[in-house]
């Protein structure tokens, strides 16, 4: 519909939102179709628009595939890892069950991108894996990150929801990673 109006213009910002959207909708495909049409657009994507596009990643079938491709797009062109975006990745890759990689970019924090593991990147990386896999998660963090994780378990807590709307046995930390377009 969007596109047969000739009086709206899209841009980068209609485009997170819709992003946003389809990915509350549970179509995180649909989502990647848009950061798509933001990557080939004029304005381009903003820091905003990297973070909704690797939340999407998470959810999205083989949506490591796209992450990375972002992440080394970042790289290539230089650009500022913020501390949004790379727990984003983190959770794009745990979205994944992509442990292994998650535990190197934690790790790895300080010497690739001048960032050390904080709530946001534990948090981000609990939430964002399946069930089965959290349980070994909080081991390692607790042992590795015994500070950091203390913090992350003071915050608020609630069930996780799965995709089909039904709470499962997972827990999600209130991190604080809302995104507004």
């Amino acid at each position: 519909m969007l596109k047969l109006d000739a009086t709206v213009e899209p841009n980068t910002k209609l485009y997170n939102a819709l992003m946003l959207a389809y990915m509350g909708c549970g179509d995180p495909r649909q989502a990647l179709i848009f950061w798509d049409d933001i990557i080939h657009s004029r304005e381009g994507p903003t820091y905003s628009s990297i973070q909704i596009a690797l939340r999407a990643c998470g959810d999205a079938p083989f949506g490591e595939r796209q992450a990375r491709d972002i992440w080394s797009r970042l790289k290539r062109f230089d650009i500022r890892v913020t501390r949004e975006i790379h727990a984003a990745y983190i959770g794009a890759l745990a979205g994944q069950a992509l442990f292994d990689a998650c535990i190197e970019l934690i790790n790895n924090a300080k010497k690739e991108a001048g960032l050390t593991p904080d709530v946001l990147m534990l948090g981000t990386f609990h939430n964002s894996l399946p069930d089965a896999k959290q349980e070994a998660m909080k081991h390692w963090a607790a042992e590795q990150y015994p500070a950091v994780w203390a913090e992350v378990q003071k915050l608020s807590k609630r069930n996780k929801m799965s995709s089909s709307g039904y709470f499962s046995n997972g827990i999600v930390y209130n991190v604080g990673t809302d995104i507004r377009a």
